[in-house]
């Protein structure tokens, strides 16, 4: 069977018989509206749109902390779609507005996640046709992978992760709400309610490695103020981070993202005023961000300000470790890269 061209990577829905997508149970004309106004109304302060269509087969957006490009690529389903098999021609529709929905439900990068898990089941199956080898799989926890060759690969992952992946397809299955994919969810629960799901536990480090790691850290920022050092504002933010993590819990993406202006002073007590970033993407958490401010001792108070004005020769700076400063120290480095590099090893 002939292929389409991969050029140009527009699915022209106009060229499409609503009579050949109709699904018993799915009102395709009335999902597709309905995504376009998904897409178009989609917000998430976190998250700037720069190339989002429905009919485009890539929707690019940007992750404004991360300063990372997320895309949603349809081409390998655009290419392995046939002129003959009109259902095919569904499967691309219904995982765009699936998507669309999903995107509004979550966090952009667990929608991407979803996203994988879809495209690797439908291509590898065929579009839904060749199911039995992904069943087979799934029940010894191995899930398919499209490589940079364009290969298929399994790959041995956890209960939970092939537990992940059964929820997913069967979300969009039970989207899809076709004959064929009302029996496989069956198949699918089948799996799920045999696979179990593991304990994870965090393993937190050794409580020596801990205050050897602080001994030196105590001892190297001693020896840089007193040597007046020009490595202090080098690495003055872990200083800073392992401070401040020893009394208040933080991930690393929320203590670089600490505004400038976060400190103050109130009725004989010293103040930070810091993000959380844990929230689901839904609701008020979209169009929001959320802080708390908790107590902190005079002596770390000081840290920071001491922090703050040796680096305020270096520029504005809206948060409050400086860009600028960092920048000056780490120019071949992502921002906050090195930072976060540090300070993951630390915990690990």
């Amino acid at each position: 069977m002939g292929k389409r061209k991969a050029d140009p990577l527009i699915f022209n829905l106009e060229n499409i018989k609503k009579e050949d997508i109709v699904i018993k149970g799915l009102d395709i004309g009335m999902d597709i509206l309905e995504a376009e106004e998904l897409l178009m109304s989609y917000k998430d302060e976190r998250v700037e749109k720069i190339n989002v269509n429905f009919e485009n087969n890539k929707w690019i957006f940007k992750e404004r902390y991360t300063r990372s490009l997320i895309m949603f690529d349809f081409k390998k389903i655009y290419e392995s779609l046939t002129f003959e098999k009109n259902e095919e021609k569904t499967l691309l529709i219904v995982l765009k507005c699936w998507l669309a929905k999903r995107l509004n439900e979550t966090s952009i990068s667990i929608a991407k996640y979803k996203f994988t898990n879809i495209t690797c089941a439908l291509l590898y199956t065929r579009f839904l046709k060749n199911l039995d080898e992904l069943l087979i799989n799934l029940k010894h926890s191995k899930l398919i992978r499209i490589n940079k060759e364009g290969h298929f690969n399994y790959r041995i992952v956890s209960n939970t992760a092939a537990l992940i992946f059964i929820t997913d397809f069967t979300d969009f299955l039970r989207f899809y709400n076709s004959k064929e994919s009302i029996e496989l969810v069956k198949r699918l629960n089948e799996i799920k309610n045999n696979l179990k799901k593991e304990k994870k536990y965090k393993k937190l480090p050794a409580f020596k490695d801990v205050l050897t790691i602080k001994s030196y850290l105590d001892y190297w920022f001693e020896e840089a103020l007193k040597e007046k050092s020009e490595e202090l504002l080098k690495y003055y933010p872990l200083i800073l981070w392992w401070n401040l993590t020893a009394i208040i819990p933080l991930r690393v993406i929320e203590f670089c993202h600490i505004n400038r202006d976060c400190l103050f002073y109130k009725e004989d007590s010293y103040y930070i005023t810091f993000p959380r970033m844990k929230h689901d993407r839904k609701g008020i958490y979209r169009v929001i961000s959320t802080y708390d401010t908790l107590p902190i001792p005079e002596n770390l108070y000081n840290l920071f300000q001491h922090y703050k004005e040796m680096s305020e020769n270096y520029g504005f700076s809206r948060y409050l470790i400086s860009y600028k400063a960092y920048n000056y120290y780490f120019p071949n480095c992502k921002k906050f890269l090195t930072l976060k590099i540090i300070c993951l090893i630390i915990m690990i």
